[in-house]
């Protein structure tokens, strides 16, 4: 979902657009990009394209988070996902202390509301995602 929100014409503009507006961060790690990548690949878009014009876009406001494998690595995630691979955005927003974390993925959304160390992370999908205060 992450990039088919960045993409102009794509349906979930709406919300790429909120999250540039509204959202004070944007976490991303090397590992989340990768699969961000690879999915876009997957679905015949030009990840290159998309990545490079959301890391503009938010970098030039002061917005992009890169969070660090070492940060990362120092992330328990006590309440997993079904699909172990997903455990990778959990991780993510944990180290990040992220207020929202959107997704399409079942496994990640069934998690609604994640909390951990006394933090609550709200995981919804994009559709949800326009109607939040974010």
């Amino acid at each position: 979902m992450a990039i088919r929100a960045l993409g102009d014409g794509s349906p979930y503009g709406e919300l790429r657009n909120k999250i540039v507006r509204k959202c004070d961060k944007v976490a991303t790690s090397t590992e989340t990009l990768k699969e961000w990548k690879a999915r876009a690949h997957k679905g015949g878009m030009t990840p290159q394209f998309l990545v490079r014009k959301a890391r503009e876009e938010l970098q030039s406001r002061g917005k992009l988070k890169r969070i660090g494998e070492s940060k990362l690595q120092l992330v328990t995630v006590e309440k997993e996902a079904d699909d172990k691979d997903d455990n990778k955005f959990l991780r993510l927003a944990i180290a990040a202390e992220a207020g929202y974390l959107f997704t399409m993925d079942n496994s990640l959304l069934k998690l609604d509301p994640y909390e951990y160390d006394g933090k609550r992370t709200r995981i919804i999908g994009p559709e949800d995602s326009l109607y939040h205060d974010s």
